[in-house]
């Protein structure tokens, strides 16, 4: 290589470091969520390629250049398999995913799909920047398997978009599209370029430069694949509140309420109660996210789901961590939050009845500092009666039976 041109091959590792610093940004803000992990881990393929494909540009063996263009090939793949794998996470409302229910058989597929075209490369030429891959079947095999996993992806991510109200999660649809096309965008105008006969450096780095640099903005400004509180703007005054038998008591900041009944909807009338009047809430529970948007009008509100199988915006029942962070998070993130835990019953059957209580007070020691409200209903028949006194003497107390409340 030119020492003129070694600013050229600069950019490929520069684009990773980038990458792989905002993967670890988003594993910071929320290690335990599987689309952070997901996304942490492509950023770090990012880096991996970039660093390879500097090494590529300067090694003098022909050879050491052609083992290491291979790995790069068979990373790229991995990149956009691992883009369509994330796209499956936005937004919330799909009830299934086909890559969850079959991550092994996506798996053997990406894997086969990365292997082609980097046992495909076999000729070289040198350029003013270093090693470079010429015409050939493994471009052609490269072009087509990201081409389709592109298209894949921005299926997805169509359906995604309409899928949502959420101007929020519209904007970042559109920044992980533009991010996932800008390379193959980058590739298309280096072809123009070359057909046209202009001279110029054939250089794919800064269309992946770019994709970073989209991505940055969504996760940073857009809050790409973080929980964040935002103000409701469904129906839910008309479709979901409800007004419960007895007196209500007024709610205050710090508050931690453990309403026993065995009718649900009077906790949920309180908690939407306190959207209506302009709290940003988030609930985790054991029914279906789509049941409860759709009976009470929920729309921008965030809820999980408290489920065994995996999928975007669920958390294991036994994985009490998770769910312990995501709340403290998004406490952390907002004001005026409300935070309810339905399925209560469904977390003791899954785990130690200890282990269930010390992380419920380790959540109510989170609303207490942010100034928030936790609601927790729970049927007091599930519990035994010592197990229950902790409980009472830990949360405020509301007992309604019938139309009567106790507090």
């Amino acid at each position: 290589m030119l020492e003129g041109d070694l600013i050229y091959s600069l950019i490929s590792p520069l684009t990773g470091i980038i990458a792989f610093i905002l993967g670890l940004y988003v594993a910071f803000k929320n290690p335990f969520l599987q689309a952070s992990r997901i996304f942490t881990s492509i950023m770090s393929l990012f880096l991996i390629a970039g660093f390879l494909d500097f090494t590529f540009m300067n090694i003098s063996s022909e050879e050491g250049a052609r083992a290491i263009v291979r790995i790069i090939f068979f990373v790229i793949v991995l990149i956009y398999g691992g883009f369509l794998y994330l796209s499956y996470f936005l937004p919330s409302e799909r009830e299934s995913i086909w890559v969850s229910k079959h991550k092994v058989g996506f798996l053997i597929i990406l894997l086969i799909a990365a292997s082609i075209p980097a046992l495909l490369v076999d000729e070289l030429m040198m350029t003013s920047v270093g090693w470079s891959v010429p015409d050939s079947p493994a471009i052609y095999a490269l072009e087509i398997i990201l081409a389709s996993y592109a298209l894949a992806t921005l299926l997805v991510l169509v359906r995604a978009y309409w899928m949502t109200n959420i101007r929020n999660t519209r904007i970042q649809c559109i920044l992980m599209g533009m991010g996932i096309i800008s390379p193959l965008l980058w590739a298309l105008i280096l072809s123009i370029i070359e057909f046209l006969h202009v001279q110029s450096i054939s250089l794919l780095s800064p269309g992946f430069l770019i994709a970073a640099l989209l991505f940055m903005f969504a996760v940073i400004k857009q809050k790409l694949f973080i929980v964040m509180p935002v103000e409701e703007r469904g129906s839910i005054a008309k479709k979901g509140q409800t007004e419960p038998g007895g007196t209500i008591p007024r709610l205050y900041p710090g508050q931690c309420l453990l309403i026993e009944s065995k009718d649900r909807e009077i906790a949920y009338s309180i908690f939407l109660g306190q959207i209506v009047k302009g709290c940003k809430g988030f609930l985790i529970t054991r029914t279906y996210p789509d049941v409860i948007k759709g009976k009470y009008g929920i729309v921008d509100t965030p809820i999980i789901w408290l489920a065994n199988q995996p999928g975007p915006d669920r958390v294991d029942p036994t994985n009490l961590s998770i769910m312990q962070h995501l709340i403290g998070e998004f406490l952390r993130r907002g004001e005026d939050a409300i935070v309810m835990i339905d399925g209560i019953e469904y977390i003791i059957s899954n785990n130690p009845i200890d282990r269930v209580l010390k992380s419920l007070f380790a959540i109510k020691d989170d609303v207490i500092i942010m100034k928030s409200i936790l609601i927790v209903p729970l049927d007091p028949d599930v519990l035994e009666e010592r197990h229950l006194s902790i409980l009472e003497k830990e949360f405020e107390r509301m007992r309604m039976e019938g139309a009567g409340t106790e507090i």
